[in-house]
């Protein structure tokens, strides 16, 4: 399960990019899980609406932990190199 499973992808060819593992390897491997795009399944939960669909928005409507950072902030985190947030925000 997740939001927004595209990033999956892009991290598999990031991942093949920077030869950390050959790109065939990393498909056959997210293959075999079970997926699930929670963005579209919470769809239905926010009146059919994609406005202010967002995970921390979902949470707050649900009293829910959220994590720590926002998903907005992975892209920032990505290009300063700070690897371990983004590890931190999806665990």
């Amino acid at each position: 399960m997740g939001f927004n499973l595209f990033d999956r992808d892009f991290i598999t060819v990031r991942m093949a990019v920077y030869k950390i593992d050959k790109l065939e390897n990393s498909f056959t491997f997210f293959k075999r899980i079970y997926q699930r795009d929670l963005y579209y399944c919470l769809y239905t939960l926010n009146n059919f609406s994609f406005k202010d669909l967002s995970a921390e928005n979902l949470a707050n409507k649900f009293s829910i932990n959220k994590s720590i950072y926002s998903n907005k902030e992975n892209s920032h985190f990505y290009r300063s190199k700070q690897f371990s947030k983004i590890e931190k925000h999806f665990i």
